[in-house]
Order: structure tokens, then sequence, then C-alpha cells
């Protein structure tokens, strides 16, 4: 009986890796690395270069995204910063249920780590501001409003913090 379930069991624990996103490689598979196979990069660090980091502005009051393949922490090569916060991952998202950090379930009345993300628009200008920039690398406009008429929303830190706990996780400070 243990012979027959055991294959059935591995056949759901690569599907259920599959469908959270992860990679179903030995290095995810939670025997090995555990929950930890079910955190993404939101919230990281976007590099651990100092130098990279500061081609995000990082202004009080205001937010800055970019996308540069030079953020090597990041999948998505987007890195943000929200109301002068250190820069962290993000991506594009349709709902807050796209901006899930993962890791352990979330226990009723405790701080959840998903609690502290919303899918919101982060910039109002420039080509990362829409769904889909023209050639030219331009938004289309509403002409009453002014404002991009298909704005592209990003998961956005609602405190926009990261502690320095976080940062020397990921960069091993």
């Amino acid at each position: 009986m243990i012979r027959r379930s055991l294959p059935g069991y591995l056949l759901a624990v690569l599907v259920g890796a599959g469908a959270s996103g992860c990679d179903v490689s030995a290095e995810c598979l939670p025997w090995f690395k555990g929950p930890t196979c079910l955190q993404t990069d939101l919230g990281k660090p976007c590099s651990c270069d100092e130098n990279l980091q500061k081609r995000v502005t990082v202004k009080g009051g205001s937010n800055d995204l970019v996308q540069d393949s030079a953020f090597e922490n990041c999948e998505s090569f987007y890195c943000a910063s929200t109301n002068g916060s250190r820069p962290y991952c993000t991506k594009r998202c349709s709902s807050a249920l796209d901006c899930d950090p993962g890791g352990p379930p979330c226990i009723p009345g405790q701080p959840c780590a998903r609690d502290n993300w919303k899918c919101e628009v982060v910039i109002e200008f420039g080509s990362l501001a829409c769904e889909a920039p023209d050639e030219n690398g331009s938004c289309e406009l509403d002409e009453e409003t002014g404002k991009v008429k298909e704005p592209a929303r990003y998961c956005r830190a609602v405190d926009g913090t990261l502690t320095d706990d976080q940062v020397q996780l990921t960069c091993g400070l």
C-alpha cells in the first residue's frame, strides 16, 4: 500500500510546486528547502551592489520604478521605491492575489507578510506606466484627465519599507 501511494504523493508534490510558481528542480522540492521554495522575490533588495540600487530614485513622497536586467535579485527585473523606501523587487499584477510574497501560511490574528502588499498604480508616466507603450515608449493618455488610459499596476509594499534584516538575509552581509 505504501508503494502505491508514494508515486501519487510525489506527483502531488510536483504538481503543487508547479502550480505555486515554484521551479520543480531538486533545490525547490519541499524536503530540500522547505517553505523557502514558496517564497518570491517581492520585497527583496533589487541588487546587492549598492551602485546598481542608485539607479532607482529614493525620494520621500514619490515613487520610482526601473526595469533593468542588472537587478539580479528580481525575477522580472522590476525595482521600485515607494514613498522614499529602500529599493525593492516588485512585479506587474492584476490583483492583490498576485502580490503574495509566499512563505508559510498566515495565522489568523497574527501579522502576515501578504498583508503588506497591494496591487496598485505605482508610477503615472514613462513606458512602465502603461500596459502597452507605443513604438516610441509612450503611453496613451486620457484627454480629459491627462492620465494614462491603461495604467500598469505593480505589487507595492504598503509600508514601503525593507528591514536591514531582509537585506542582510538576501545579500549575505
